[in-house]
């Protein structure tokens, strides 16, 4: 649900989080007593004659070495056997491993085959409007539900159609198509009882059987149970989130090769920049490191670290010291990994994807120089998943040793925890609500310019309707939707609904046939969006009406096409020149020839983003890091249409700044006449080391869009992309960035406005 900053609702999620933990609690009391005395009737021992006792047996074990295998599949799974089975878990699956943060799931290989459910985590991409907490950990009763429909379905695969006994002169026959399953998982246990109909003869002697059982003596429960307490530890203390702040807070600072720091002040006459990718990027690695150094007291392997240093110091390490539970666990590890899934990560203020402080100059007087003060002040949203593993040691059971795997997510949204947006404790913003305005509006006073009245109605501000199917009032509407070249139809292309910004809805798939049908919300000014994994999405227009059925047009959708990307610079010729005055001038400015980047030196952090309407809610976007810690080319795929890039280029060797190159005016011979004295600024040599020089803007506002067609896509296999490098200052005179000169850092867009046919993307 979306709704306002801030809003005030502290006491709801309070009661709300409180009747999670009480569903838990009375959940954990039905299951582990009163199913317990109804599932002991149910697991009677069928009466078996001894001579077929063998046949029973058979069907037991295998019914056991199929529970040992889901158990084992749950632990790889957060508790699920097969989330990608619909058999198994008969719901839509929200899972995309591109964009982890807005899914339901993340995988630990990349694709289906390694998925871990969120027991906590906020659906959707996390910000001050979507900030409240979801789950897709399983019940009891569905995990159990699980090992029915598996036992049912493979039961007929481990018999194998009883060929083993018939060497033992049996003659079995069973019903595959009706077996039904029960389960029950108690604290120490896990037992089946599957009704499944065998008829066996032997010699002349035929008997019939229906009732088998199995127990496997594993305490499956208690993983489950640990990985709940840890969910329900993260909901209440936000631990993912302090030690989110405390490793920023840790590895930042006003320096290039630092995270921006949370808040710091200078009086510099130059300022630090960072680019939002290359934070990710940073961002991502310290992860990579910090992440599975956490460890959670009272369990096997953790070891208190003594903590030396500041306030600072103490505060990280400490956030690295979990305590989840409060008893001893020596038997059983829990650690803690990221293994570099993609993250969302946004620092803001930010203007094009570059971050820079505020700054404010002072002019106190003509004879007192100005001084700049830089206020770096930023706020970090940040989302990334963390998958938990439990691993144990059971040697007196059946699975002497057991993994259990589940996923949280960490989640900073403009520096404070989901949690705090949840109790009414985000950042500070206006609320309308605390005024009480109203207007009068006669009766027939607004009108159309054809004359009509438009009623009018007071807005609610209660929850969104729009999502709720029994408010669907449209008739039926209709689409298809096929691959633009082979015009094959395309199955499971997924439908949204949107209103203008208000809302957007999922609404179904498309059929075998490449068809949907149904109603939808009312809107006039909506849109349809259509998407499919391995096809650019689209959107198209639509208005709806109440009762109002609609046959749209056959869409048709752009496959993917893979290209190779690479980049190459355009290095500006210019030079600035002191006079006697001590006045700067500027010569013109020139591009020289085309060139490779040096890997060693430069990189060049680029984004290209589909645009326009048609790209729909989820555009396709890319970010490549090119040269030093980077790629030479990497392989994107696109569809045709409008495009934004733009890029950064980062210079390692860095710029200088010489002692003294700049002055102003400290004192003037009687206030007006001639200036007597100068104050020489920087006291010292500074280097700006690695400096943000260069890049690229191609927008609608500088360059125009780039624009892809089919025939580019189709007849072409790499992608170039053009930066320029801002001008070689040591070639001044005198060499070196004096201050003045450091304004060219704010010229990418106007150097590409002016060379926008050089520096436009080429096709090869």
């Amino acid at each position: 649900m979306f709704r306002k900053r801030g809003g005030r609702k502290a006491q709801l999620t309070l009661f709300v989080i409180l009747g999670l933990v009480i569903l838990v609690v009375l959940a954990i009391i039905y299951f582990g007593i009163i199913r317990k005395a109804f599932i002991k009737e149910e697991l009677r021992q069928e009466a078996v004659p001894e001579e077929f006792k063998p046949v029973k047996d058979y069907v037991e074990l295998c019914i056991h070495k199929l529970g040992v295998e889901a158990v084992k599949k749950m632990g790889a799974h957060g508790g699920y056997i097969n989330p990608a089975d619909q058999n198994l878990t008969p719901y839509i699956i929200v899972f995309d491993p591109e964009r982890p943060t807005e899914s339901d799931w993340v995988s630990l290989t990349g694709d289906e085959d390694g998925m871990i459910p969120y027991y906590l985590h906020v659906p959707g991409k996390a910000s001050y409007l979507n900030y409240e907490f979801g789950s897709v950990a399983p019940s009891i009763e569905n995990m159990e539900y699980q090992l029915n429909v598996f036992i049912s379905q493979n039961l007929p695969r481990c018999v194998n159609g009883f060929e083993a006994l018939k060497e033992q002169g049996f003659d079995v026959s069973a019903d595959n198509e009706n077996i039904t399953t029960g389960s029950v998982i108690h604290d120490d246990r896990i037992e089946f009882f599957v009704n499944y109909d065998v008829s066996v003869s032997k010699q002349g002697v035929r008997t019939r059987m229906n009732e088998f059982k199995s127990i496997i003596r594993f305490p499956f429960k208690k993983y489950y149970d640990l990985a709940l307490n840890f969910m329900f530890a993260e909901l209440v203390t936000s631990f993912l989130e302090t030690f989110t702040k405390a490793l920023i807070s840790y590895h930042s600072g006003v320096d290039y090769t630092l995270l921006p720091p949370f808040m710091a002040r200078t009086t510099l006459p130059y300022v630090v920049t960072w680019s939002n990718n290359k934070v990710k990027q940073d961002f991502q690695g310290l992860l990579l490191s910090y992440v599975p150094a956490m460890r959670v007291v009272g369990t096997k392997d953790y070891e208190p670290v003594t903590i030396q240093g500041g306030d600072v110091e103490a505060a990280f390490f400490n956030s690295m010291r979990l305590e989840v539970y409060n008893e001893s666990l020596p038997n059983t590890a829990i650690t803690l990994f990221y293994t570099g899934q993609p993250i969302d990560l946004r620092v803001q203020p930010s203007k094009g994807g570059i971050i820079k402080p505020s700054i404010e100059v002072t002019y106190a007087n003509k004879f007192v120089p100005a001084s700049q003060d830089n206020t770096y002040q930023f706020y970090y949203d940040v989302a990334y998943p963390v998958i938990i593993e439990i691993r144990g040691d059971e040697s007196s059971t059946e699975i002497p040793r057991y993994s259990f795997l589940f996923a949280l997510e960490a989640n900073l949204i403009e520096n404070k925890p989901a949690l705090y947006w949840n109790l009414g404790l985000g950042t500070a913003d206006w609320d309308y609500s605390y005024l009480n305005i109203t207007f009068d509006i006669p009766d027939n006073a607004i009108s159309t310019p054809d004359g009509d009245v438009i009623p009018v109605k007071q807005r609610s501000i209660t929850k969104s309707l729009f999502c709720d199917e029994d408010t669907w009032k449209t008739g039926e509407v209709r689409v298809r939707i096929t691959d633009v070249i082979t015009g094959v139809a395309l199955r499971d292309a997924r439908i949204g609904f949107g209103c203008g910004d208000y809302d957007e809805c999922f609404v179904g798939s498309t059929d075998e046939k490449g068809e949907w049908k149904g109603k939808l919300p009312i809107c006039q000014g909506g849109y349809l969006t259509l998407s499919k994994e391995g096809y650019g999405s689209k959107r198209v227009r639509l208005s709806t009406m109440e009762g109002k059925s609609v046959l749209i047009p056959t869409q048709k959708l752009y496959p993917l096409t893979r290209i190779n990307a690479s980049v190459k610079k355009l290095e500006i010729q210019k030079m600035y020149v002191r006079n006697s005055s001590w006045g700067w001038e500027e010569s013109p400015s020139a591009l020289c020839l085309l060139q490779d980047i040096d890997n060693g030196s430069e990189q060049v952090v680029l984004i290209i983003t589909q645009t326009g309407f048609e790209a729909s809610t989820d555009p396709i976007t890319y970010s490549i890091m090119f040269g030093r810690e980077g790629v030479n080319e990497e392989e994107i795929s696109l569809v045709p249409g409008e495009y934004e890039v733009t890029a950064s280029l980062i210079d390692y060797k860095g710029v200088r700044i010489p002692a003294n190159c700049s002055r102003v005016c400290s004192k003037k011979f009687l206030g007006f006449i001639k200036c007597t004295n100068y104050t020489y600024f920087p006291e010292s040599e500074v280097v700006l080391e690695p400096a943000l020089w260069g890049g690229v803007e191609i927008r609608s506002s500088t360059t125009g869009l780039f624009k892809v067609t089919a025939s580019d896509l189709r007849n072409n296999k790499e992608l170039e992309f053009r930066v320029l490098k801002l001008p070689d200052l040591e070639k001044s005179s005198p060499p070196g960035a004096c201050i003045e000169a450091l304004e060219e850092m704010g010229k990418v867009g106007e150097y590409s406005a002016k060379y926008k046919n050089e520096v436009m993307p080429v096709f090869k």
